[in-house]
């Protein structure tokens, strides 16, 4: 075969490796990005402009590094934080607590259907989403237990 050259695994491997961190990067900045225009947004100006009118609050720095699992893998996010508000801010894109984008939440009950078995969870979890997945075995027998509870007030509702 004449001009091809077929690529050996190794290296096909690592270039998958390149992509993912690549889109994971790619998603990260986009992330930190919209944080930044929903602060703006909240607070009516932009960074280091200042403004007459300061009763809407001050940037404060950035939080805690937080790990978020979305579909491309696993993000680490410092969101941006806000002081002296008249109305605490709290942000549409990243609540508080979130550890994981809701189509990562939508898998969970998809692969528990599917007969993933509760100690299987965070193998398959990390090789889809990387090391640092989100869920442990106990917060699947957590999750668990809430679907079980939403079925039985469905079957309730259902029945009358």
């Amino acid at each position: 075969m004449s001009g091809y050259h077929t690529p050996d695994v190794p290296h096909k491997v690592e270039a998958q490796s390149i992509l993912d961190a690549l889109a994971r990067e790619g998603a990260q900045r986009m992330l930190m990005d919209a944080l930044a225009q929903e602060i703006e947004e909240f607070l009516g100006r932009a960074r280091y402009e200042r403004h007459a009118d300061s009763r809407r609050g001050y940037r404060n720095g950035v939080g805690k590094p937080r790990k978020v699992a979305v579909g491309c893998g696993t993000l680490e996010v410092r969101a941006p934080r806000v002081r002296d508000a008249t109305v605490p801010f709290t942000s549409a894109i990243l609540p508080r607590y979130q550890r994981s984008s809701d189509s990562v939440r939508g898998l969970l009950p998809e692969l528990y259907l599917q007969g993933l078995a509760t100690g299987d969870f965070e193998p398959a979890l990390r090789a889809l989403l990387g090391d640092a997945a989100p869920l442990s075995p106990a917060s699947i027998v957590r999750l668990k237990a809430q679907w079980q509870q939403d079925y039985e007030t469905w079957r309730h509702v259902a029945s009358m």
